[in-house]
Formats: structure tokens, sequence, C-alpha cells
């Protein structure tokens, strides 16, 4: 008789076999006929579908890395809200794909902040340097040099030390007023620039977005394009959006039980970083359940896209099928 464990191990790797196959079905579908509309949901679903792939097979090789697992159970989650998201409200497509232009820009003014507090620090560290250096020009004795050399380390290395500086990460390989000109003269036009050209392209897409009806009749633009991108901004938190979905209960749950786990709290500190049969089996209950729903609601939409155009059960998309 099987063990509960080997009975969900075989229905995830039957979920991994399902995965892998409807990704194959949209690179077909993509290469048979494009449309415009169907574009935008075939694109997020084969970026869902490669996530969880790759997802799966990473759980396949070692059920027992608790981390692994348990981010896993948050990550699935989560991305049911999305498929469930998509079913109930249109919109939320374009709200996914091209919310990443936020994701972009507050990524690189993050590294921003960073990169000017390192030039602040930077700026710090050589007032010292220079000071020590005209301290050695004057005259003193050598016990009175070595005294200023060690208080003047230990201020440059608390300075350093009080945080993380991934900009200045070789001082002592360095010298340090060529790493400030290497910082103020490339990276910091760098990362002015890539905010430029994510806002040029914004602009661009802007524009095209206005121009498909699809997209303009779920939201409403103006018709201008500096409204485009405001009105795609979602701003709802992943409770709300459970909540939605009818995912409430399984929000609070979940969240509350996976950050015991993802965070270092004293239950993830304390126990062991590997997992028994038992809680690999609880786990694996919640993507099993949670993964079977995203394929559900992937096969729906694919439904509806072959009634429409017929590819999924045409004789040309099972001969490429059949082919891979």
């Amino acid at each position: 008789m099987k063990t509960q464990l080997q009975i969900l191990t075989e229905d995830i790797n039957r979920l991994l076999k399902r995965t892998r196959k409807t990704i194959l079905r949209f690179k077909i579908m993509n290469n048979i006929r494009n449309n415009d509309e169907f574009d935008y949901k075939n694109q997020i679903y084969l970026n869902i579908l490669e996530k969880l792939k790759i997802i799966l097979e990473n759980i396949k090789k070692d059920k027992t890395n608790l981390l692994l697992i348990v981010s896993s159970v948050r990550f699935i989650f989560e991305t049911l809200i999305h498929t469930e998201l998509i079913k109930k409200e249109p919109e939320h497509v374009y709200r996914l794909i091209y919310s990443i232009y936020k994701h972009q820009t507050a990524k690189i003014d993050l590294v921003k902040q960073s990169l000017n507090s390192d030039l602040i620090t930077l700026k710090k560290l050589i007032k010292i340097e220079t000071e020590f250096e005209k301290y050695l020009t004057s005259n003193h004795s050598k016990k009175e040099i070595n005294d200023f050399k060690k208080q003047s380390t230990k201020e440059f290395w608390d300075i350093l030390l009080s945080k993380t500086h991934p900009f200045l990460a070789h001082v002592n390989e360095y010298d340090l007023k060529e790493i400030r000109k290497t910082l103020t003269k490339v990276f910091v036009p760098k990362y002015d620039q890539l905010i430029i050209d994510i806002e040029k392209e914004k602009k661009v897409y802007a524009k095209k977005i206005l121009s498909k009806k699809f997209i303009t009749d779920l939201f409403d633009f103006r018709n201008q394009t500096s409204k485009v991108f405001t009105v795609f901004d979602d701003s709802r938190t992943w409770e709300t959006k459970a909540k939605i979905v009818g995912l409430g209960d399984d929000y609070h749950f979940i969240y509350s039980y996976t950050s015991l786990i993802i965070h270092s709290t004293s239950y993830s500190l304390i126990t062991t970083p590997n997992i028994d049969n038992e809680e690999i089996s609880y786990n694996l209950i919640f993507i099993r359940q949670h993964l079977f729903k995203i394929l559900n609601n992937i096969d729906e939409y694919l439904l509806a896209y072959n009634s429409r155009y017929t590819i999924i059960t045409s004789p040309q998309f099972r001969r490429k099928l059949n082919q891979i």
C-alpha cells in the first residue's frame, strides 16, 4: 500500500508533466497564429507556466528542503490568486504585464539611493584618508603618527562597516578618489539613463495601448497617454486580492504559516532545515491543490481560445504536438 507521500509525489509529477505539455501548447499556438488581444494572455500564462515548471522540478530534486518547499507554497498560492483575478477581472492581465515598469523603476530608484548613500560614505572616507596624509607631512613623533593612524583606521572601518555598501566592496584594492570618479562618471549617469529609457518606453507603449480598443474598453484612460500607467497601477494588497477571488481564509493561513519559516523566526532558526515525511506531505497538499486550480484556470482559457480559433484541435496543432 502506497504512503501519502508516495501518492502526493506521483500527483506532483503528473502535474509537472501537465505543466510541460501546456507550455508546449502555448508555444505551438504562438507559432501557428498571432492575435493581438490573445497575445497578452498567452504571454502571461506562458510566463506563469515556465516559473511553475522550474519550481516543480526543484521540488522533485529535493522535497526535504524546508525553505524551498514552503516558499513554493506561497509563490504558487499567489500565482493562483493572479489566475483567479484574470478570470474575474479581464483587465487584470494588463495590470499584471505593465506593472513591470513600476517594479523596474522602483528597483532602479532603490539602487540609486544605495549609490548616493555610498557616495556620501565615500566622501567621509576620503576626508579621513586626506587628514591622515596631511598629518604625516606635519611635525609629529612616530608614536603620535601611530596613534593617529590607529584612530583614523578605526574611524574608517567603523563608518564602512556601519552598514552594507554594495558600491564600496573594493575600497582596499583601489584608490578612493578613483572609485568616486567611477561612481559619479559611470554609475550615476548609467542609472539616470535607465530611468529615462524606461519613461521613453512607457510613452511608446502608452500610445500603442490607446490604439487597442480591447484594452481601452476596460479602462478609463480618457485618451491620455499620461493616464495609462496611472490607471494600470494596482495598489491592492495580497489580502484584498485573495478575498476578491474567495481565497481570504487560505490567505490568512498560508501567510501566517509560511512567514514562520521564510522569515528568521525562532521556529525557522531552531528547527531542523530538513523536514520529515509528514511535513513534506502537508506542504505538498497545498501545492497540489493550488497548482491543480491554476492549470484548470489556464485550461479554461485554452478552451475559450480554441472555440474562437480552433487551433488546439486542428490537425496542424496535433501534428506539431506529436512531433515533440
